[in-house]
């Protein structure tokens, strides 16, 4: 009983922290909470898709090296491309037809930062 109560307590705490976190009712120091991302207007259509084929498109915001990563759901890579390219619009036709149908996991990452879109193949 006393580990089912220490759980609960610890459950609690970690809630209330991460909503005083969020809630702007105290600072939590220089640059905490925010973040600077390195695309912008990320967007997978169509979605689903019945063919395999969409198109990948974001918004670079900095110049730099990306890389753009597809994986299936068990984790497996199943396609992946690194590009550099200036500010502007990254805008790509991507073929999933010679894979299998289901859920694939879009990354795009410059290093340190990472975001993903999923994208249903049915």
């Amino acid at each position: 009983m006393k580990i089912w109560a220490f759980l609960l307590t610890f459950l609690l705490s970690v809630t209330f922290v991460k909503a005083t976190q969020f809630s702007g009712s105290e600072p939590l120091g220089p640059g905490y909470g925010t973040s600077v991302t390195f695309i912008s207007d990320l967007k997978v259509y169509p979605n689903p898709t019945s063919n395999g084929i969409f198109t990948l498109e974001f918004n670079f915001n900095n110049e730099e090296e990306i890389t753009v990563r597809i994986y299936n759901l068990i984790g497996k890579e199943v396609l992946s491309e690194k590009t550099t390219s200036s500010s502007g619009v990254y805008d790509k036709t991507v073929n999933l037809s010679d894979y299998p149908k289901g859920i694939y996991i879009v990354e795009i990452s410059n290093g340190s930062q990472k975001q993903t879109k999923r994208v249903s193949y049915i």
